[in-house]
Parts: structure tokens; sequence; C-alpha cells
């Protein structure tokens, strides 16, 4: 099922459907978590950076499963991220 929620309400076991977006910072390539679905409250630096196989993850699957409470406090805390995250639960197809 899949159902438009609340950064707050984001559970272990969701999957959140978003995008790698890409930025050039300092000479380097660098890639951060795009949910499709939330918006942010204000500009800032503060996004959750894609390293190696996560990003390609991402990529491939069209977004990040939460897998334990540190991966919700990394989205949680990587912003101002606030409005509504598309999520399905593990295993759903899109």
């Amino acid at each position: 099922m899949r159902k438009s929620i609340s950064i707050e309400k984001l559970e272990v076991g969701m999957f959140i459907e978003a995008e790698v977006a890409s930025m050039l910072v300092d000479n380097e390539i660098r890639h951060f978590l795009e949910p499709r679905a939330g918006t942010f409250s204000e500009a800032s630096n503060k996004r959750v950076r894609l390293m190696g196989d996560r990003r390609q993850e991402v990529e491939r699957t069209g977004g990040l499963l939460v897998t334990s409470q540190k991966s919700y406090s990394r989205i949680a805390a990587g912003g101002a991220v606030q409005g509504l995250y598309r999520y399905r639960k593990r295993g759903e197809t899109r």
C-alpha cells in the first residue's frame, strides 16, 4: 500500500520513494537522497549523503528502505525535510 505520511510517522521497514540528487561541491560530485514527495521547509545544506552502494541501491530500486532506528535518525536529522513521504512496506512492488 502506498501512502503519504509525515516524517514523524516513518517506521523501520518502510520504503521511502526517493531519487539521487548529485551536486558539485568543492570540485567533487556528491550524491544526496531526494525524497520524491518530501518538501524542504527552508534552504539548508543538510541533506542525507549517499555513498557507494547506497547510492546505487536508491538508483536501482527508486528509493530507500528504512532498515533500522539509526537509518531513520539519519533521515530525520539530514535536513529540514517536512511534509510528505511516499512509502511502501517491504516487498511491495511499485
